[in-house]
């Protein structure tokens, strides 16, 4: 999935304007690759302020130089991250031979970690948290409510949120993104964020996207899918919050997973 398709943004607007919900005003970005996604998120979301992060200096150039005198838009060269590892690498694409989506599809790892075929290491020379994040958006925008924060980092969302302090989560309205392996993911949910969140995902076991809400009224049913293995995801059984069918755009049910 891509654009809209995994990171409902139509989803959001149709539910804020039917609930006359305040608009989207502070964003977090975590992937900027080249910034299309964050000129969607500029049209979707025309009150925003966006702070963006992006590890790889050739894409964050790229953007840099792509939303040069927006106001609006904040980018940073840093790599998202959490836990105690100090020493980071990031492993770049080397070309189409590392897979679908392989231009942006750049992996931040622990060094010391097995080096994935068809990439090269780079060193990450400065990181970011979770924590970190929210609170200078917060400081920038002057407001404690985070509205939504978009997620393509290629597996460091789960140390990310894994080492978040609560109040930084409970701060977090929506948050959606792509999730690289259902078994890497999923039990994340059961740990930390079905205790501030309802969640919703998408996909099968080596891919597919994930959606978070705070608050009510909300998008998501409150009430969880029963528990149960799905054998397309995982031999475990699991459960999540299911969209509820009265805020999604006409034509989109299928990636809504209904």
């Amino acid at each position: 999935m891509e654009g809209n398709e995994c990171y409902k943004f139509e989803t959001i607007c149709r539910f804020l304007a039917v609930e006359n919900q305040p608009p989207i005003r502070a964003v977090l970005e975590f992937g900027t690759n080249v910034g299309e996604v964050t000129a969607m998120m500029l049209e979707y979301f025309p009150e925003a302020i966006i702070h963006s992060y992006e590890v790889v200096p050739k894409y964050y150039q790229r953007s840099i130089k792509l939303f040069a005198g927006n106001p609006r838009v904040t980018i940073f060269n840093k790599a998202i991250w959490g836990g105690p590892e100090k020493s980071l690498v990031a492993y770049v694409p080397t070309g189409p031979s590392a897979g679908p989506g392989w231009e942006g599809g750049t992996r931040v790892r622990p060094h010391g970690g097995e080096r994935p075929r068809h990439y090269k290491p780079m060193e990450v020379a400065e990181v970011v948290t979770l924590d970190d994040a929210v609170r200078t958006l917060q400081s920038a925008t002057g407001r404690e409510q985070i509205d939504y924060a978009k997620w393509d980092c290629e597996g460091a969302e789960v140390p990310a949120l894994e080492w978040a302090a609560e109040a930084t989560m409970k701060a977090l309205r929506f948050m959606s993104g792509e999730y690289h392996s259902f078994a890497e993911f999923y039990p994340l949910l059961e740990r930390k964020l079905f205790h501030t969140h309802y969640v919703n995902m998408v996909g099968d076991a080596g891919m597919g996207s994930f959606f978070a809400e705070r608050r009510v009224p909300t998008i998501l049913s409150p009430k969880r899918l029963p528990r149960k293995v799905r054998s397309w995801l995982s031999a475990e059984p699991s459960e999540w919050n299911i969209f509820q069918k009265q805020y999604i755009p006409a034509g989109q049910r299928c990636f809504h997973g209904l």
